[in-house]
């Protein structure tokens, strides 16, 4: 992996355009996000802010680091995917800023549990695949799926979680914001055999009752939420505490100390009658602060 941000920064040093160390105080070569999976192939995305230039001299810089990494210098990093954004924001999604393939695979594969999951450059996976197959076990332990669950998988990413469990319960149905990550969840779940899961893009609040009238009163529902670091919106909690059907909610947190994060866990026992009965942590990032928590909360 150094060998490939020496590369990256081998290019800013001869390339014509400074780097942007801030968005607002010029430059252009934002950022560039390397993803890596346990075979060895090697994404990247950069990140570049367009400033004033026009779109051609934008998409003459891109080929020119396409250039690089495929024909000249940084040849020898193999990449096995080279996309390139043009960003103004802090950050851009594929759809306010596409995200263009410069060089090679659309998508990357990774095996996690035994099953793979493709990958998409603007979808969420965990960057230790190793240690999240222990965090999904761990939660899947503390959800106590039957045969008779549908396990509703909010912030569904590319459906790990939803697919890992499949097996376990009578059906999945999972939720995500970023329609690329739904694509590859439903793509995963084809790729897997699975065909007792739902993913559905749309915001969570909107999308729950509609898919809880959809189930029905009767339904035995278990919820799993891995929200990013800023926790969820309250209305999602607020959906969540309304679904009577939801018994045990598992919540998996990489930063539980953020403070919505714990106003999260506040509204789910004092707006949906839930207690925290467990907490198991788990450590996918060795030699750092940081830990994933897994939470069961039960009515």
């Amino acid at each position: 992996m150094d060998k490939v941000e020496w590369a990256y920064e081998d290019y800013i040093r001869i390339s014509d355009l400074p780097a942007c160390h801030d968005l607002y105080d010029g430059g252009h070569w934002r950022s560039f996000i390397v993803r890596s999976t346990s075979s060895g192939k090697l994404m990247a995305t950069t990140v570049f802010h367009p400033q004033n230039m026009e779109h051609a001299a934008v998409e003459e810089e891109a080929l020119k680091l396409r250039e690089y990494f495929v024909h000249g210098a940084g040849a020898h990093i193999n990449l096995s995917s080279l996309y390139f954004q043009a960003c103004r924001n802090v950050r851009c999604t594929n759809e306010v800023a596409p995200l263009t393939l410069l060089h090679g695979d659309t998508h990357l594969v990774e095996d996690l549990s035994g099953f793979a999951f493709r990958i998409s450059p603007d979808s969420f996976f965990q960057v230790n695949s190793q240690a999240a197959s222990i965090l999904y076990e761990t939660a899947l332990k503390l959800a106590n799926l039957t045969y008779t669950t549908t396990l509703l998988d909010v912030c569904c990413g590319t459906g790990t979680i939803g697919i890992l469990a499949s097996r376990y319960v009578r059906g999945v149905v999972g939720i995500d914001i970023v329609r690329d990550a739904v694509k590859d969840a439903e793509h995963n779940a084809t790729l897997n055999h699975v065909s007792n899961a739902e993913f559905i893009s749309g915001r969570a609040e909107k999308v729950v009752p509609e898919v809880i009238r959809g189930l029905g009163m009767s339904s035995e529902i278990v919820a799993v939420v891995n929200p990013g670091r800023s926790g969820l919106h309250e209305s999602v909690i607020h959906a969540l505490c309304e679904t009577k059907q939801i018994q045990r909610l598992i919540y998996i947190s990489c930063k539980a100390d953020n403070a919505n994060t714990l106003q999260n866990f506040v509204q789910l026992c004092h707006e949906g009658n839930f207690t925290l009965r467990k907490v198991s942590p788990v450590d996918l990032f060795p030699h750092t602060t940081h830990t994933e928590l897994v939470l069961l909360f039960k009515r």
